[in-house]
Parts: C-alpha cells; structure tokens; sequence
C-alpha cells in the first residue's frame, strides 16, 4: 500500500486546521510515465492505492 497527505492550501484554496484540501487527485506513475492508479484525496486531504505491485513509481499531484 502507498498512502500519504496533502496539507496546506492548493490552487488558492484554505483548508480547515489539521485537515487538506480534499478533491486533489492524485496519480501513480510509472518512471517511464505510465498510468498506474489514480485517487482522489479525502476531506482530510488523505489517499492511499492499495493492491500495487512493488517497484519503482511516481506519486504525482494534480490541482486546478
């Protein structure tokens, strides 16, 4: 499992104190930049992939 959070404001946008900015997606890639999985984090700003085959990716976040 690869999990993590976001925290801090994003895309300009304030969070609530100890929590993230949720709807942040978040994407697992390959080091040749292949799609592994995609999520989107929580309320909490929290996300984890579960189920992903060991070795080398790319945790990379996206926010408008």
């Amino acid at each position: 499992m690869i999990s993590g959070k976001v925290v801090g404001a994003v895309g300009g946008k304030s969070c609530s104190k100890g929590g993230g900015p949720a709807g942040v997606k978040v994407e697992l890639m390959t080091d040749s930049d292949e799609l592994i999985a995609s999520a989107s984090t929580s309320s909490s700003g929290e996300y984890s992939f579960t189920n992903i085959i060991p070795g080398f990716s790319l945790v990379s976040l996206l926010y408008t």
